[in-house]
């Protein structure tokens, strides 16, 4: 008798239950499909500005554990590789700020007004690495197998250049690519990184003068190779080495750099804030190369892309 009645508690227990989560289920539910259909309107509303699902992006993530991730998502291959990089990276900061670890990069955009793209700029700087986007934590879950994560990456607030429309290409990109599809890079193990003494006496890491070829080759970019563009480079003042470095970056993309010519005296007075301007006809190429360097662009007919470098970009990069 006992037996049946506690059984029988036990039953209107788990239907009294049942009974209350069900209303709270139908407004989670609601409140989810609310959700994508809102993401869905920002996302058409919205242009991209780095992912068009038929060429690669790349970008950094400053992770929780202070960790600096660079993931490259590629539709070409249908792969998404992940380059670990531990918080005690010694690198020279962009902007004339000088030399910090990657882990403290991220606040040092914070207080200088510049977010992320201190992180990214400095990154390609110290690499050679083109890396256009930059994201913190919650971006990184883009890059993930789980639904609750790419989800969460594409519609959770965050600090990230990308467009809500980036974000959400970028996430069905990745629920669609397989493990087989999925390359983890531990930066410290692949031959970029040498284990050094620190200026405050501990150990940590900088980046070795020559990067792998393996590694360089994850960063270029196929619909770029594909232009075959021959670039210009025309750089003021005393800058040559900075624009050097620019056209290994511009190399690795996939483009070709043909020369690096002094810019006439007069040319600093007609660039634009930025100090960097891209000449030449629209392609896929001079867009890919103002968005990873900050340029403005100018159609102009012709075989060869210039790329005109001025005091304030140097000062920037």
């Amino acid at each position: 008798m006992r037996r049946a009645v506690r059984n029988q508690r036990l039953k209107d227990y788990k239907e009294g239950k049942r009974k209350r989560l069900n209303p709270l289920l139908r407004v989670l539910g609601c409140l989810g499909l609310g959700l994508l259909v809102l993401v869905a309107l920002l996302g058409f509303l919205i242009p991209s500005r780095f992912w068009d699902g038929k060429s690669r992006t790349a970008l950094v993530v400053k992770e929780e554990t202070d960790n600096i991730s660079m993931i490259v998502l590629d539709p070409v291959t249908d792969t998404i590789t992940t380059f670990s990089l531990p918080s005690n990276v010694e690198v020279e900061a962009a902007r004339q700020l000088g030399t910090w670890r990657l882990s403290s990069l991220w606040q040092l955009g914070q207080d200088e007004k510049v977010g992320g793209s201190l992180l990214s700029t400095s990154l390609t700087k110290s690499f050679g690495l083109p890396v256009e986007a930059w994201g913190d934590h919650v971006v990184g879950g883009l890059a993930k197998m789980d639904f609750l994560n790419v989800f969460w990456g594409m519609v959770a607030p965050c600090q990230t250049n990308l467009t809500i429309k980036d974000r959400v290409g970028m996430g069905l990109f990745a629920l669609g690519v397989k493990p087989s599809g999925r390359i983890s890079i531990d930066l410290k193990e692949a031959g970029v990184l040498r284990k050094v003494t620190l200026a405050d006496g501990e150990t940590g890491y900088q980046v070795r003068d020559a990067i792998p070829s393996r590694i360089t080759a994850a960063f270029g970019d196929a619909a770029v190779s594909s232009e075959g563009a021959r670039v210009v480079i025309n750089y003021t003042g005393a800058n040559l080495q900075e624009a050097e470095e620019v056209g290994q970056i511009i190399q690795v993309l996939g483009a070709k750099v043909i020369s690096l010519l002094p810019a006439k005296e007069t040319s600093e007075q007609t660039l634009p804030k930025e100090g960097c301007l891209i000449v030449g006809e629209k392609s896929v190429t001079r867009g890919k190369i103002a968005r990873l360097f900050g340029c403005l662009t100018q159609s102009k007919d012709g075989e060869t892309l210039q790329v005109l470098l001025g005091e304030s970009f140097f000062a920037r990069y």
